[in-house]
């Protein structure tokens, strides 16, 4: 039968951060020096991206073709947002996995809509 070795600190000394019992850390402090002994030990710098290149999804989703939307949505909540019945800030649904915590789901458009829902099913 193959053992398993327990690793401590020393095994990864690049990434070992002591600090005394008696002494706080701030997370911030924490990972400012994981940052910089990243860039130390493999030369990579943190960069910010550009604000230019950086979107939003709802501009992201308006920016492509009508078949990409429609397959993003499916059918029927596509023709219920081109009718202008469901607004897309209305989709995201946030609900409480009891194993997972908060969680975020698309809205049925049932759920949405109610029993308006039907005549874009048809």
């Amino acid at each position: 039968m193959v053992g398993i070795k327990k690793a401590k600190p020393s095994d990864y000394p690049q990434f070992a951060f002591r600090v005394k019992e008696t002494q706080k850390i701030e997370l911030a402090d924490l990972l400012d020096k994981v940052e910089k002994s990243i860039t130390e030990i493999y030369g990579y710098r943190k960069v910010q991206d550009p604000a230019s290149l950086m979107t939003d999804g709802e501009t992201w989703f308006n920016n492509q073709s009508p078949e990409t939307q429609r397959q993003q949505m499916g059918g029927a909540m596509y023709d219920a947002w081109k009718a202008g019945d469901v607004r897309i800030q209305d989709i995201p649904e946030t609900f409480s996995d009891p194993v997972f915590g908060g969680m975020v789901k698309a809205a049925s458009l049932k759920g949405l809509l109610g029993k308006d829902a039907a005549q874009y099913y048809q």
